[in-house]
Order: structure tokens, then C-alpha cells, then sequence
């Protein structure tokens, strides 16, 4: 994943695939994609912000995913209830 700003948990249809943050290491999960394809999930917990310091400027959620260094368009985002 390319530009966590927080914590997220990867789904690959419906099957958790593991935890990824911003503060831990950023390296690719295992992913084995069908040929018939498949429906990937983030669940982005937004994990608060920094107010102080250099990095004041504190971004969230994620900025791009890879899948097999192609990045993935078309996103439907929508808020946990």
C-alpha cells in the first residue's frame, strides 16, 4: 500500500488478509487474485493527528494501492455506520 496515513485491515472477498500502519513496516500483503477476480476491502481506522511539531501537517486515510506495481482506480468509498 502506497501512502497509509493511518491503520488499515485488507479484506480479499470478505477473508482478512492482514493489518497494515503508518507506523509499522508498509510491505505488500500476499494477494492471489482469481482470474475471475476479486473484491478487495480497506477498513481505514483514522488513528487521530499530530498537533505539534514538524509534522503538523498530518494527512489521512490512503493516497493509492498497488496490486502487482499497478495502481488501482475507481474506488467506492463510503463511512463505517
Amino acid at each position: 500500500m502506497h501512502g497509509l496515513a493511518d491503520r488499515a485491515q485488507v479484506f480479499l472477498d470478505g477473508v482478512p488478509l492482514g493489518v497494515l500502519e503508518r507506523t509499522g513496516s508498509l510491505d505488500a500483503l500476499p494477494i492471489s487474485v482469481p482470474d475471475t477476480g476479486a473484491e478487495l476491502d480497506l477498513l481505514v481506522e483514522n488513528m487521530g493527528r499530530i498537533n505539534y511539531g514538524p509534522l503538523l501537517e498530518d494527512r489521512k486515510g490512503i493516497s493509492g494501492v498497488r496490486i502487482d506495481g499497478q495502481y488501482q482506480f475507481d474506488w467506492e468509498i463510503r463511512p463505517s455506520r
